[in-house]
C-alpha cells in the first residue's frame, strides 16, 4: 500500500496545524483519509486536501474525480466546485499549500458612503438631540446603517447631561477656586492640618426611603426573561434631622433634631460637639487645635453662632457656598449612610435612630482616611475645572 503525508502550512486560517495522512491502495486509486488535527477539520477542507494530493501525485482530473467519489460516497463536493479547485491547483493560481478560501471583498457599501455621512453630519450639527430613528427617517436609511455611520465613521457617541446643584455665577466660581487653593496651600505648609479638621453637616433621614433603580437590579442567567417590575414608592412622612461631625479617625459626634436647625439649636449642637471632643478626642481637647469646617447655612453663619465660636475660641475653616461636591458629608458620609437605609422600613423614629447610630459607628476608619484623601483631590479638580462642578467629568 502506498502512503503519502500532506502537511498544511502553519499559517492556514481554516484549520490549526493540520496533518492529513492519505492512503492509496491498489484498487482503482481509491483514497481513504484520516485526519490528525488539533481542531475539528471540516469535510470540505479534507476534500480540498485530497484534490491537491491527486494533482501533486500526477493524476488526471478523471482519476481525481473517481478517487473522490470512492473516498466520499454521497458526501463529495459538487462537480462545479471540484472543477474549480482542480483548475486552481493546475493553473498555479492558488498557492501550492493553500486549501483555504481566499478573502473576498464582500458586498459593496451602498449606505455608508461620503454623501450619506455628510448628510447625517449636517443633521446632527443642526440638532444634536436627534435620535437614530429620526436620522433614519430623514435620510431614508436603516437604523443599523445610521448607527454605523454615527459611531464608526463620525466617531460620535450620545452623552446625557448631568444635573448640577446650581448655575454658578462667576464670583461663586472664583470663590470656589480661591478657597480650594487656600486649603491646598495650608495643607502643603502643615501636612498635619487634615488630622485636626472636624467637618459636619445636617441631613434628613426617613423611616422609609425607596431604593434606587440600580439598587433593585439583580444578577440573572443569560437567556432568562425574569420580567422584573418595580413599583413606585414615595418617602414616608416620618423623618428626623441628623447632624453628624467626623474627622480622619471616624465619627466624633452625631445627634438627632426634630425640625429644621435654627441658630440657637446649632449653638447647642456645638456645645454638645465640644463635650464629645473632650470625651472622644482628649488630645485635641487639651491642645485645642481642631478646626471646624461646616456648611454655609444661615444658622451656621449667623451672628449668634459666630459670637459663640469667638467665645469658645473655636477655629472655623472656609467652605465655598453651593459646593456639595467639596463637602465630605455630602460626597461621602450621608451617601454611604443612606445607601444602607434605602428600601428598609422602620416603624418608629427610635428604631430609625438606633440603626443610623449603628451604621455610623460601623464605618471603618480607612473609609474616613480615604474620604480626606479624596477631599484633597477634589480641591485640585475644582481648580482645574475653573471653579465649575466637576463630578461626573472624565479624568
Amino acid at each position: 500500500m502506498l502512503m503519502a503525508v500532506l502537511t498544511l502550512p502553519v499559517g492556514a486560517t481554516c484549520v490549526h496545524r493540520v496533518k492529513c495522512s492519505l492512503w492509496v491502495d491498489q484498487r482503482p486509486n481509491a483514497i481513504f483519509g484520516s485526519a490528525v488535527v488539533n481542531a475539528k477539520m471540516r469535510v470540505k477542507d479534507l476534500q480540498r486536501a485530497c484534490i491537491w494530493f491527486c494533482h501533486a501525485k500526477g493524476d488526471s482530473y478523471r482519476q481525481c474525480k473517481e478517487s473522490m467519489s470512492a473516498a466520499f460516497p454521497g458526501d463529495r463536493m459538487s462537480e462545479r466546485s471540484l472543477q474549480r479547485w482542480w483548475r486552481s491547483f493546475a493553473s498555479g493560481a492558488r498557492d501550492r499549500d493553500s486549501i483555504c478560501d481566499q478573502k473576498r471583498s464582500g458586498r459593496p457599501r451602498t449606505a455608508r458612503n461620503d454623501e450619506n455621512t455628510t448628510k447625517i453630519l449636517d443633521l446632527l450639527l443642526a440638532d444634536r438631540h436627534l435620535t437614530l430613528d429620526e436620522l433614519a427617517f430623514e435620510t431614508d436609511l436603516s437604523v443599523g446603517s445610521v448607527q454605523k455611520i454615527v459611531k464608526k465613521d463620525l466617531k460620535m457617541s450620545r452623552v446625557a447631561a448631568k444635573f448640577v446643584p446650581r448655575d454658578l455665577r462667576p464670583e461663586e466660581k472664583t470663590c470656589r477656586i480661591a478657597i480650594s487653593q487656600e486649603w491646598m496651600q495650608n495643607i502643603s505648609q502643615d501636612p498635619d492640618l487634615l488630622k485636626r479638621i472636624i467637618t459636619g453637616d445636617e441631613s434628613w433621614v426617613w423611616c422609609f426611603d425607596p431604593e434606587t433603580k440600580q439598587q433593585s437590579s439583580q444578577w440573572i442567567w443569560r437567556g432568562v426573561n425574569p420580567c422584573l417590575k418595580k413599583f413606585r414608592h414615595s418617602r414616608s412622612t416620618k423623618k428626623i434631622m441628623l447632624v453628624a461631625f467626623f474627622d480622619i479617625d471616624g465619627i466624633v459626634h452625631h445627634e438627632f433634631v426634630k425640625g429644621t436647625i435654627k441658630s440657637e439649636v446649632y449653638v447647642q449642637i456645638l456645645m454638645n460637639l465640644r463635650d464629645s471632643i473632650r470625651t472622644r478626642r482628649p488630645e485635641r481637647w487639651r491642645n485645642h487645635d481642631w478646626v471646624l469646617v461646616d456648611d454655609n447655612a444661615s444658622s451656621y453663619t449667623s451672628d449668634e453662632t459666630m459670637e459663640f465660636l469667638r467665645q469658645v475660641r473655636m477655629k472655623k475653616g472656609p467652605h465655598p457656598a453651593y459646593s456639595p461636591d467639596l463637602a465630605p458629608c455630602d460626597f461621602f458620609l450621608f451617601s454611604t449612610l443612606k445607601r444602607t437605609l434605602r428600601g428598609r422600613r422602620f416603624d418608629t423614629l427610635d428604631d430609625l435612630q438606633e440603626v443610623v447610630t449603628e451604621t455610623l459607628e460601623s464605618i471603618p476608619k480607612q473609609a474616613f482616611v480615604d474620604c480626606f484623601d479624596k477631599w484633597q483631590h477634589r480641591w485640585e479638580k475644582c481648580v482645574l475645572s475653573d471653579g465649575n462642578y466637576f463630578e461626573g467629568d472624565k479624568e
